[in-house]
């Protein structure tokens, strides 16, 4: 008594297409399709072809990734049976015409399945606008809850692409903050999890006033989980951009930043440092992210050099300046008081030395405080131990 999903989409689509589709006759047209199939038939005659009670027994095929040798994640195809009444798979499959014509019927709108997810819920986290469009003028509830705590915007910031949907269920009064009951999760958390096509849902629910650095109960904030998960580092920089704290800790002391370490996520740990982020923290193991990661340290390295040479410069600019405008006072005070003639060739000279002498301080001042990179070089080839190897050279 189990039919393919495929199949099942086939004989809606089939029914969904049909001109004359009404409440008066969607159900002869539904017995009609399921004629050849005896099983799925008496299942639902059992039950007066009742939309929202039969709960049918369908297949789903899934691609699932799992760890292979060699780095190589093989792709298996995993089979699941789901069990869904004929409203919710109606919702689900995005057929608007027999979802309207079953609720004209008198079906019960917010029915829900063993779960306690509504067809406002599928419809939602299967991107099916249209479907959402009729569930929410029909007077589906956009704040119903399933049995954990999801509510329909939950599902529908899990999910790829559904920023129109995401708008649409906070325009009607969905709660932007929701929390699932145990996990305390957020639809920002949701859509932080997902990868680069969660982008957009993302912006949408931070415009929509999300709280962008809501804690679960363990303590992660939406960019601790973008920061494991969004390999291409989009996420974590729209979070950056709406003022994410890029140094939240959790329960266990990790920072977003100790997160993209332990997944080895260069771009997201180049972007965290980038903007900031504290690559010496610890956790509550007393380690720190620039403790096990070499592409942390050598970001560290790079970051803190060039600072160097930044406060390097404006000390010497600084520095320049300083004397420039003490040698033009002196000047000034000299020629003022008569004490040097005021001649057009004494003052391109006296012009010209001061100018000399900034220079010359600054570029001193500079070359002081500049960072060595002749004894980074050292460093770099001495051992762990702090000692340069035999002969003067590095270890291979």
């Amino acid at each position: 008594m189990t039919m393919k999903y495929d199949q099942w989409k086939r004989i809606l689509s089939a029914i969904d297409n049909e001109a004359d589709l009404s409440k008066d006759n969607v159900i002869e047209k539904i017995k009609e399709k399921l004629s050849q199939y005896s099983d799925e038939y008496t299942q639902l005659s059992e039950t007066g072809f009742d939309a929202s009670l039969t709960c049918l027994n369908i297949e789903y095929t899934s691609s699932c990734i799992e760890p292979g040798f060699f780095g190589l994640p093989p792709i298996r195809n995993q089979v699941e049976i789901h069990h869904r009444t004929l409203f919710i798979l109606a919702a689900i499959t995005g057929h608007v015409k027999i979802v309207e014509a079953l609720i004209e019927r008198g079906i019960d709108i917010n029915t829900v399945d063993k779960d306690g997810l509504t067809p406002l819920h599928k419809a939602a986290g299967n991107a099916q606008v249209e479907v959402v469009n009729a569930l929410i003028k029909k007077g589906a509830n956009v704040k119903a809850v399933s049995k954990d705590g999801i509510t329909p915007l939950h599902c529908a910031a899990l999910s790829s692409n559904n920023k129109e949907i995401v708008e649409i269920l906070v325009k009607e009064g969905a709660d932007v903050n929701a929390s699932l009951d145990e996990s305390m999760i957020t639809p920002l958390h949701m859509a932080a999890r997902g990868y680069n096509a969660n982008q957009e849902v993302v912006q949408a629910l931070i415009e929509k006033g999300a709280n962008i650095d809501a804690v679960d109960k363990d303590g992660l904030t939406p960019l601790h989980m973008a920061a494991s998960r969004d390999f291409s580092g989009k996420i974590v920089k729209t979070l950056i951009k709406g003022k994410a704290n890029i140094d939240a800790v959790d329960k266990c002391g990790r920072t977003p930043l100790h997160f993209a370490t332990d997944c080895f996520s260069s771009t997201n740990i180049e972007i965290l440092i980038e903007n900031g982020a504290d690559y010496s923290l610890k956790n509550k193991n007393g380690e720190a992210p620039i403790d096990f990661n070499e592409h942390v340290a050598q970001l560290a390295r790079e970051k803190e050099q060039k600072q160097a040479e930044k406060n390097a410069r404006e000390k010497g600019i600084f520095a320049g300046c300083a004397t420039a405008a003490l040698s033009t006072a002196i000047a000034v005070t000299l020629f003022a008081t008569g004490t040097v003639a005021v001649e057009l060739m004494s003052v391109m000279i006296a012009a010209a030395i001061i100018t000399a002498a900034a220079l010359a301080v600054g570029g001193i001042t500079y070359s002081i405080l500049k960072p060595s990179t002749k004894m980074d070089e050292t460093k770099e080839a001495q051992n762990v131990n702090g000692n340069v190897p035999e002969g003067g050279k590095a270890a291979d």
